[in-house]
């Protein structure tokens, strides 16, 4: 007994000391976290996602879980992510912060700020930064794309309530995979920016600059989703040009290609569209080999193509209304200029248009508002959006101008009061030296009005459609015989990029008329039969002229009516 109290003795007192602290555990029993991190990118622009990249080390014993690493600005964290570690093993996290407007930050990156972890060492645990977030760059969208030979273009401004509004529009009304990444954007964009550019060559070029808190892997997925909308995979590379790294989404053919970059605070879209490399256009043939990369590795003096916009200038300022801005949108295509000007009040939102052209009928089919003083008329009728979504629009003309406010209800609107808000906004817009033009109030007995129209140098007196057969009668205003190589009429507005050559060209002589026989196509090789009360439709001629053997490449608007017609 004297014997084993020996032994009892010096592990009690063992034991005491454990508990004292005069004995440290062994090294096992604790873990050893060490944050090492860096902010990218170094000088970030008000629209970049700042990333703190970390590597968490764990030189102790013990396996870690159950703690954070958080990302905070100015005291506030902003991004967590819940940390399991190994023992004597390593592993990296990325956190992402998006700066709400330039200036500096205190930004601090920190592993168990709760000390749920005890540690062998402490003071490692941290790392402190200031952040200094840059102005964004420059915004110029058309510093991309060529400025000459443009047939249209469009330029359309959002703020975050305005992108919100559009996505989900597009979200509730597109097909998947489209309505998926509309969806996704929703309350992750704070400022868009979109350029479209028609070309005479039928090209068309898009530029898209946004602001984003998606990180690049979400951005880059959500691009993706987009893509899956193509008939074919799109494949996908890296290209350096003028200085960008460009993420190259590109067809097959390589007839569309899409490059997206990160520059000064924007996601940067272009998409290219050509014709294709080599495209038979009736059969009038060229070549167009152009990407969106080839593009880029170019500058571009983007004044040509804003001045068009400019235009639009003297139809905004004649709208000034005490809301809360959403979008705008300006558009120039020949001589016809359109602006729009997105807005809301506590009750509803309005899209209002105005153009130096008529956007609609002289016939009132709704409900017609006499102004206040007598000078002003307003006409409440059903309208079809882009032509996708039926809303209730207020319309007014004053003289050659044309003005329509848009009601887009919320789930709680007041009806009546957005009606009277629309009247409102619509008759505040006055321009200089015009005169409300009154609403016819009998409806026109032969329907829409008929119209066939080219741009120039053709002309067409007469015009039917019966028994699935287009009847046109047509002429030109040229000195010396012209020779009609190509037709073909088409409900789609896409141009034909395959031969439509006739089997005999007609020939018309000056101060003449041929009569031609054609069908008439819905899309593609879809015809329209029968007979039709109201026909509209693309008339695309290639005719030379034979004097000289220039080729003509034109687009007639074609409107019939046949009042017997089914």
């Amino acid at each position: 007994m004297k014997r084993n109290t020996l032994f009892i003795v010096p592990a009690l007192f063992a034991v005491l000391l454990l508990f004292s602290g005069c004995i440290a555990p062994p090294a096992g029993q604790q873990a050893d976290v060490e944050l090492e991190a860096s902010i990218l990118p170094q000088f970030p622009h008000h629209g970049d996602v700042v990333s703190a990249e970390i590597v968490l080390n764990n030189n102790g014993e013990k396996n870690v879980s159950g703690s954070f690493v958080e990302l905070s600005v100015d005291g506030v964290v902003v991004s967590r992510e819940a940390v399991s570690l190994n023992a004597m093993s390593s592993k990296q996290y990325t956190l992402h912060w998006f700066p709400p407007s330039k200036g500096d930050y205190d930004v601090e990156v920190v592993f168990d700020s709760a000390n749920l972890v005890d540690e062998t060492n402490e003071s490692n645990n941290k790392a402190s930064f200031t952040v200094s977030v840059l102005e964004s760059g420059n915004a110029s969208l058309f510093s991309h794309v060529p400025g000459d030979a443009v047939s249209k273009v469009y330029q359309v401004d959002l703020n975050r309530e305005g992108f919100n509004q559009i996505a989900g529009i597009y979200a509730s009304a597109e097909p998947a995979p489209q309505n998926t990444f509309y969806a996704g954007l929703v309350d992750t964009v704070s400022e868009a920016k979109l350029g479209v550019v028609y070309y005479n060559d039928y090209s068309e070029a898009t530029i898209l600059y946004i602001k984003t808190s998606l990180a690049d892997n979400e951005f880059s997925k959500a691009l993706d989703t987009f893509a899956e909308s193509y008939e074919a995979n799109l494949t996908k590379s890296q290209v350096q040009a003028n200085g960008k790294q460009l993420s190259v989404r590109s067809t097959k053919s390589g007839d569309e290609t899409v490059c997206s970059w990160q520059e000064e605070g924007w996601r940067k879209v272009l998409i290219y569209k050509r014709p294709s490399s080599q495209t038979l256009i009736l059969n009038w043939s060229f070549t167009n080999n152009q990407t969106c990369y080839g593009l880029l590795s170019e500058a571009y003096d983007p004044s040509p193509i804003e001045e068009k916009i400019s235009q639009a200038s003297a139809l905004s300022s004649a709208v000034s209304l005490p809301v809360t801005n959403l979008l705008e949108i300006r558009a120039q295509s020949k001589e016809e200029v359109l602006y729009v000007k997105g807005y809301a009040d506590n009750n509803s939102a309005f899209l209002t248009m105005l153009s130096n052209y008529s956007m609609f009928e002289d016939y009132c089919s709704g409900t017609i508002y006499p102004g206040e003083d007598n000078k002003t008329s307003t006409c409440l009728t059903p309208a079809s959006l882009a032509g996708r979504i039926d809303l209730q629009s207020m319309q007014r003309k004053q003289d050659g101008y044309s003005v329509a406010t848009f009601i887009v209800p919320f789930d709680s609107t007041d009806y009546g009061q957005s009606i009277s808000s629309a009247r409102d906004y619509t008759e505040s817009i006055r321009f200089s030296n015009s005169s409300d033009t009154p609403w016819n109030t009998e409806p026109p007995q032969t329907g829409p009005k008929p119209q066939c129209r080219f741009d120039y140098d053709l002309w067409c007196p007469g015009y039917s459609f019966k028994n699935s057969t287009l009847y046109l009668n047509l002429s030109h205003t040229h000195e010396y015989p012209i020779r009609v190589d190509a037709f073909k009429c088409q409900q789609d507005d896409s141009f034909p990029y395959w031969n439509f050559q006739l089997d005999e060209p007609i020939t018309i002589q000056p101060n003449e008329t041929a009569e031609l026989e054609f069908p008439c196509y819905i899309s593609g090789n879809e015809t329209i039969t029968g007979n039709a009360y109201y026909l509209t439709a693309n008339l695309f001629i290639n005719y030379t002229t034979i004097d000289d053997g220039e080729y003509y490449v034109q687009i007639g608007d074609l409107k019939i009516v046949n009042p017997e017609g089914a």
